[in-house]
């Protein structure tokens, strides 16, 4: 009996003979995979990649095969990682925190809307050592990515993934139909900052003003750090009304922000230029133009925010 017979004998259980049904069963049971086999394939399938996200993926889907959850999930705040996959929100959760070597690794959480029973969490446990060498080497692997793509004083990315994320968003946008802007952000005056407060303390004026622009975009926004005391925000899904509103939003929270160094507070105030992807334009003329209009900005007084045309 092949296993598509077997589905169709199980979707009239009220018209089988009892004995019958019992063979039905064990016939579904055979064409399971064993729990040695899905071990197998998942130590294969663990080491085809680097990706956090995959690996979770792959985890994911390769345990379905040997038992039933709703949801998994990962977190690493020390490497700035929170992936699920599947459902989240049940009612049942339990965490796994892995370690290898006393390094943690991060907290492995299963969700489900019920409670699992024992032998369900034991086979899902006994799969988990799999992940741990794969899940070692991901997270080195991140930890040198990241580093490479954010600037170490401010935490923000840097330019070296900016050309390819912003021709990313702009080529998403072109072929939905949506808009796409982008915000020039520069500190006033900051090499008055410098000479008074040295260094260090335009180091802290830095490390504020990024801070506070990641926490007040939204998450499908980017932050970069474009040189020296300019950043730039790349804003999807976002029209130059909606762009005035974020901008002045920033500015104000600039004005109003609390920042130190050596008992003395440090004023700050930033300038902008706003731009909004115009048809068929490339990512050169758009920060060009959010350029001259960050220009305009601080001829005109700086503290203000300037629009592109």
């Amino acid at each position: 009996m092949n296993s598509s017979q077997a589905s169709n004998l199980l979707a009239f259980p009220g018209v089988l003979p009892k004995k019958r049904a019992y063979s039905t069963q064990k016939a579904l049971e055979r064409t399971r995979p064993s729990h040695a086999e899905v071990g197998q394939l998942l130590r294969n399938q663990l080491q085809t990649t680097l990706d956090v996200a995959d690996l979770l993926e792959i985890f994911f889907s390769t345990s379905h095969r040997l038992l039933h959850y709703q949801g998994l999930s990962f977190r690493h705040a020390g490497q700035h990682l929170d992936i699920s996959h599947g459902h989240v929100d049940g009612n049942f959760r339990i965490d796994y925190h892995l370690e290898l070597e006393n390094q943690f690794l991060g907290v492995l959480s299963l969700h489900n809307s019920t409670g699992l029973d024992e032998h369900a969490l034991s086979s899902f446990e006994s799969l988990t050592p799999a992940l741990i060498f794969p899940l070692r080497n991901a997270l080195k692997y991140h930890e040198v990515l990241h580093a490479s793509l954010h600037d170490p004083l401010t935490g923000v990315r840097n330019r070296s993934g900016m050309t390819e994320l912003l021709e990313r968003d702009l080529q998403l946008s072109r072929r939905a139909g949506s808009s796409l802007s982008v915000l020039m952000v520069d500190i006033d005056h900051f090499k008055m900052i410098n000479d008074r407060f040295g260094h260090a303390g335009g180091d802290a004026a830095l490390i504020a003003v990024a801070q506070l622009l990641k926490d007040q975009l939204r998450n499908m926004d980017a932050v970069f750090r474009y040189g020296g005391e300019e950043f730039l925000l790349v804003l999807p899904n976002t029209d130059m009304p909606y762009l005035q509103q974020v901008a002045e939003r920033l500015r104000k929270s600039v004005e109003n922000l609390a920042v130190v160094h050596d008992g003395k507070r440090i004023k700050l105030s930033v300038s902008f230029g706003a731009a909004v992807m115009r048809p068929n334009e490339s990512q050169h003329d758009l920060l060009q133009r959010a350029d001259d209009a960050l220009y305009q900005a601080k001829k005109q007084g700086r503290n203000r925010i300037g629009v592109a045309g």
